[in-house]
């Protein structure tokens, strides 16, 4: 793959605004030691042009908690927001925090291709 490949769309969360705010607790054990607090919808990560197959993904699949626990596993501070859709994460600063959307879209679309694998591979079988 050549690197443009990699270039997100206009349309990518990447390129949006972030909510920011000074974050006021203790930062994660692998967290940086004076991030910023950014806030997130499930829309903000659900990119239909990076899913392979619409509506393969399922809400139980893909959620504010999945997201969490996969930023927590990656070593990036994050919670569950107040709403059934928010998720909030810190970094340091708003061109990491678009990095942070972009992993989420770029995770949305791994279910999907994952879930149309094994799809795939029960069609091979039969």
């Amino acid at each position: 793959m050549t690197s443009h490949e990699f270039d997100a769309p206009a349309s990518s969360p990447r390129h949006g605004e972030a909510v920011v705010e000074q974050k006021s607790s203790s930062p994660a054990p692998c967290a940086a030691a004076s991030p910023q607090l950014f806030h997130a919808t499930m829309a903000d990560v659900t990119n239909e042009q990076h899913q392979n197959t619409p509506g393969m993904v399922r809400p139980e699949d893909f959620s504010p908690y999945v997201i969490v626990q996969f930023l927590r596993d990656k070593c990036i501070d994050a919670w569950l927001g107040e709403s059934d859709d928010e998720f909030g994460y810190a970094c340091d600063g708003p061109e990491r925090a678009s990095h942070v959307l972009f992993a989420c879209v770029c995770l949305r679309a791994s279910i999907s291709y994952a879930r149309e694998a094994a799809y795939w591979c029960a069609e091979a079988k039969r």
